[in-house]
């Protein structure tokens, strides 16, 4: 065939769609794009035929991503992150149908077999029927492995692409691997990349540095046959979905949106109870879960900086910032004890993730308060008299679980003991002004909802959210209990007897921007004691990038590659 020039064009998406972290995928025979655009639960799928200038909206879509054809290009596969479910929808219209339970997931792959596999946040590769079942397991962590995330069919199931992310480290440092299916072994073919493709001309594509690399690759060896290539530069990449957005057909036509590298900025605000912001004079960063202290003077903050990550403590009154604690990649969610004499976090410092408590005033050194839990840990809250500390629990199954850290007379740590351990997520457990009720989140019921429930138990439990709900926090002065349900905040107010919690039917009280993507943006927000005002982390312009804008479509793009990476030895 003649060589054919490649064509760049550029392709509106949509002037009413929001491109913020956009991701798309071409359906196989390149006739079909389907995209994901919006934000928080409004992302949807929308799906457009090449040969039309309009896309469609495919209804009861909210909340996707991980996009991905099934190999006949007539299913879309995706995640919805409102349920937590694996799920597909006909491209001919119709209701999506649930496949599995996937409380997270990085990338799925539809292989000829009609199995499909798919990565996770904090896990292995998983596979499951495309009709649906119950998923198992295709490959197990290393003791150094946090997860395994993008795979990709190989053709004639040689293998499966995919990354591996080593535990506490950036996703720079991320291996491409390929998992042989006919030996069951693993082998790293590319150190420092992610996103991984396989190109019909017999090459390998991966997102790296800011840009699309092409390396030969053999499929009969498994492995890159020559030099790697940096074939498209300024190619857009959150770092807060950790998606490279680009992507192209069998056919030969690449789509990608340009823009670089994004970090999820926030910058702390005031918000009243009318959604009146006013920012704090604190440079924006890659922030998480701020925490007022009891007596309202000091706002402790996750915030990572390139590759460290620690707990930051700023005076409210004075404007300071300082760094509290200096172990670089791993201490993170910070939490008040209830004196604010201290500033509990989990880290990593001993080897493992485990729960910490440090001076606020940033004297002494940082105390271990459990050890070798075999599971990943977040503080939870402390109950008022201090002597309790609920924590969440993540196992390698990615289920989130309850504990309880009590101390002793001495104030000495005791053995942590489990709470509340069901098949379902429940996490973020915070305690009640009077230590008598515990408010936290469970996804028993199909979706995240908020629950009370007596403590230390025995009691009863009650549903007080009922279109969704994350990350519950009391108002320590009020009968009022908040919590995030998207970009809403939420307000339940309650009364209680000796046995009962009688909860109010919930109310907006205002909307806020929230960063999308990720299962962690709930904890944005903390409340002042008398609940009427609010802390709350608001993107950063640098972070959302455009609300409408254009993709760039490149055809004829593998005649390119072919005079780029020669696949010659």
């Amino acid at each position: 065939p003649t060589e054919q020039t490649p064509v760049r064009l550029r392709m509106e998406i949509s002037a009413e769609t929001s491109l913020v972290n956009f991701e798309a995928v071409f359906s196989p025979d390149g006739k079909h794009l389907a995209y994901v655009a919006g934000t928080g639960s409004n992302r949807r799928i929308y799906l457009r035929a090449m040969n039309q200038l309009e896309a469609k909206l495919m209804p009861g879509t909210e909340g996707a991503s991980d996009l991905f054809f099934s190999p006949d290009g007539q299913w879309i596969g995706f995640h919805e992150n409102v349920g937590y479910k694996l799920k597909k929808i006909s491209v001919a219209g119709g209701i999506p149908v649930t496949l599995c339970d996937a409380p997270s997931l990085r990338g799925g792959t539809w292989g000829a077999d009609d199995k499909i596999v798919f990565g996770q946040r904090t896990g292995g590769l998983m596979r499951v029927p495309a009709a649906g079942g119950r998923p198992e397991e295709l490959t197990a962590l290393s003791a150094n492995e946090e997860a395994h995330g993008w795979p990709l069919f190989l053709p004639e199931r040689r293998g499966i692409l995919f990354a591996s992310i080593p535990s506490g480290s950036p996703f720079s440092e991320a291996n491409i691997e390929v998992l042989d299916l006919r030996s069951g072994e693993r082998k790293v073919v590319y150190r420092g990349g992610i996103a991984p493709s396989y190109l019909p001309t017999g090459h390998m594509a991966f997102y790296a540095e800011g840009a699309i690399f092409v390396a030969p690759f053999d499929l009969g060896r498994l492995e890159i046959s020559g030099t790697w290539v940096p074939t498209l530069e300024n190619v857009a990449f959150s770092r807060y979905t950790r998606m490279a957005s680009y992507t192209f057909s069998a056919s030969g036509t690449l789509l990608y949106l340009p823009g670089g590298a994004r970090s999820p900025t926030l910058t702390p605000a005031w918000v009243d109870r009318q959604g009146n912001a006013s920012l704090l004079s604190i440079p924006a960063a890659e922030y998480l879960k701020p925490a007022l202290s009891p007596n309202g003077a000091h706002l402790a903050l996750q915030r990572r900086d390139d590759m460290t990550r620690d707990i930051w403590v700023y005076e409210l009154a004075q404007g300071s910032f300082s760094r509290l604690t200096f172990f670089g990649e791993g201490d993170w969610w910070p939490v008040w004890s209830p004196d604010g004499r201290f500033i509990t976090f989990g880290s990593r410092r001993s080897g493992n993730a485990q729960l910490f408590r440090k001076q606020a005033d940033g004297s002494g050194d940082a105390e271990e308060l459990t050890r070798d839990l075999g599971k990943f840990v977040w503080p939870g809250a402390w109950s008022p008299d201090g002597k309790t500390l609920s924590f969440t629990t993540s196992s390698e199954d990615r289920r989130f679980d309850l504990w309880m850290l009590r101390m002793d007379e001495k104030d000495h740590p005791g053995p942590p003991a489990p709470f509340l351990e069901t098949r379902f997520d429940e996490r973020d457990a915070t305690f009640s002004p009077d230590g008598r009720w515990l408010a936290y989140m469970s996804d028993e019921s199909g979706r995240r909802e908020i629950y009370v429930r007596s403590f230390p138990g025995g009691g009863g439990r009650w549903q007080v959210s009922n279109e969704g709900g994350w990350f519950p926090i009391w108002a320590r002065d009020t009968r009022e209990l908040f919590y995030r349900n998207g970009d809403k905040m939420m307000v339940v107010e309650y009364s209680s007897t000796d046995d009962a919690f009688v909860a109010e039917p919930p109310r907006e009280l205002f909307s806020v921007p929230t960063m999308d993507g990720d299962e962690d943006d709930e904890a944005t927000y903390d409340v002042t004691p008398d609940g009427k005002r609010f802390i709350v982390l608001m993107p950063h312009e640098d972070s959302v990038g455009p609300t409408t804008g254009h993709a760039i479509l490149v055809l004829n793009w593998f005649d390119e590659i072919k005079r780029l990476v020669s696949t010659e030895n």
